[in-house]
């Protein structure tokens, strides 16, 4: 069983190597009910922000600009359970405004949080760049494992 995780491993660090990805900034916190994190992104390229709840409830609400996003005023938002994504549009200007949102009554949100570059995607794929290929879903959950595996 070592054996295969060092490989599995190993296999994902080669996967995220070769792609063109890279995890520009990443945050791990804890909410209690109802509370929220801010965080501002400068950015290049748009960025796929990808919240994964470790315990409790997370969303994601995103305001271009220098202004806090909130419930009623946001460009984009992800209030889904499990793991939220947002892929910002290419015609969004820097810097965003993140807001994680802990959604659970009576229970304490456990998150991590990362914004991504995908070189290639924004190079690549200008025409088309709300359509998901089997690449992105692949990378999507590499960068997943190898975000809990580090």
């Amino acid at each position: 069983m070592l054996k295969l995780d060092r490989t599995l491993h190993q296999l994902i660090i080669l996967l995220v190597a070769c792609s063109q990805v890279s995890i520009q900034k990443s945050f791990r916190g804890v909410l209690e009910p109802f509370e929220s994190a801010i965080f501002s992104y400068k950015f290049t390229n748009p960025p796929l922000i990808i919240l994964k709840t470790l315990k409790g409830d997370g969303d994601i609400f995103v305001k271009q600009g220098n202004e806090n996003p909130t419930f009623n005023d946001y460009d984009l938002q992800s209030a889904t359970t499990g793991v939220e994504v947002i892929r910002v549009p290419e015609d969004f200007a820097s810097p965003l405004r993140i807001a994680v949102f802990a959604a659970k009554p009576y229970v304490n949100t456990s998150y991590y949080l990362s914004v991504t570059s995908d070189e290639y995607q924004s190079q690549e794929t200008k025409t088309n760049s709300e359509s998901w290929t089997w690449v992105d879903f692949i990378l999507f959950f590499v960068r997943i494992i190898v975000d809990v595996l580090l």
